[in-house]
């Protein structure tokens, strides 16, 4: 499957007083609440960390569901971090 490109117009995203980066969260968000997308790959599209995905949810009152895909990601994460940052 190929990405899809999505174009906003300027005067949209000046009336949402939006960037860039706060319409992928805004949209991440907002699929992970209606349950279509993992938070993984909502964290993932939205380019946060674990901390700062869970604070966007607090924000808005969305309760968390924690998969098994989640899990998944957020250990290949911590070993890719441990690589690079080993424990001593």
């Amino acid at each position: 499957m190929s990405d899809i490109v999505l174009t906003i117009p300027h005067d949209i995203a000046q009336a949402a007083e939006l960037e860039e980066h706060d319409f992928l969260v805004e949209l991440a968000v907002r699929l992970y609440e209606q349950r279509r997308i993992s938070m993984g790959k909502a964290r993932e599209f939205a380019r946060l960390d674990v901390i700062e995905f869970f604070r966007e949810l607090g924000k808005r009152d969305i309760s968390v569901d924690y998969t098994l895909e989640d899990l998944e990601m957020d250990s290949k994460a911590i070993e890719k971090y441990l690589k690079t940052h080993p424990v001593p």
